[in-house]
């Protein structure tokens, strides 16, 4: 769903309705139409303001998936693998490609990463492949259980993903008791400026997912 552009229909719909109505029903009206327009700002300083990387010498990196395009690795995707290839070339330490089949392909996007790894001339013996989860949430616990399968020690990971991504897959990072830093490839401006919205709905989702499983 673009959530940009439900957000614009929702914001036009409500000022065309508020000529009509009556004056208390309108005030309503333009009340929650300012909430959305704070939504619409919060979420544009969210992606346009990912955290800044900082030293740290993480324990083991991973590299966020994204939605498949026929099967195969976007260019977003492969902006992220990008970094991932680059970590592997700067660091001995391993590298979690995370990702399973959310949208049904029948093929994970872990295998799809993998696959451009080996053709991209990565060391393979340092990657591995999780493929069991469907959101943000998910990737960042199961690449830490796959981690720990390994022996490699957990508290710290680099997060390796989009620029909008970042502050959101740092904090459920941190909420599930990692110390995170990240890496980020650019997004075109568009596709930014559509995430600015998306990710506020987002983040309310990863609050509560957060909440809900620590009580």
């Amino acid at each position: 769903m673009n959530y940009l552009y439900l957000t614009l229909a929702v914001l036009a719909v409500g000022l065309l309705l508020g000529c009509f109505l009556k004056k208390t029903v309108r005030r309503l009206l333009h009340t929650a139409l300012l909430l959305a327009l704070v939504m619409v700002a919060v979420g544009t300083a969210i992606v346009w303001s990912p955290p800044e990387n900082q030293p740290l010498d993480p324990d083991y990196a991973v590299v966020l998936g994204v939605g498949l395009e026929d099967g195969q690795a976007t260019e977003e995707l492969e902006r992220r693998l990008e970094l991932g290839l680059s970590y592997l070339q700067s660091s001995d330490g391993l590298l979690i490609l995370s990702g399973g089949d959310p949208d049904g392909d029948g093929i994970t996007e872990a295998q799809v990463m993998a696959a451009w790894m080996e053709d991209h001339g990565a060391d393979l013996s340092r990657v591995h492949q999780e493929d069991r989860s469907t959101d943000t949430r998910e990737n960042l616990l199961y690449a830490r259980t796959l981690a720990q399968s390994l022996g490699a020690e957990t508290d710290t990971v680099l997060i390796l993903t989009s620029d909008y991504h970042q502050t959101r897959a740092q904090y459920l990072a941190r909420a599930q008791g990692q110390e995170a830093v990240g890496l980020v490839c650019e997004t075109p401006p568009l596709q930014r400026l559509t995430a600015s919205v998306r990710e506020v709905y987002a983040f309310v989702k990863a609050w509560a997912e957060t909440r809900l499983s620590s009580s």
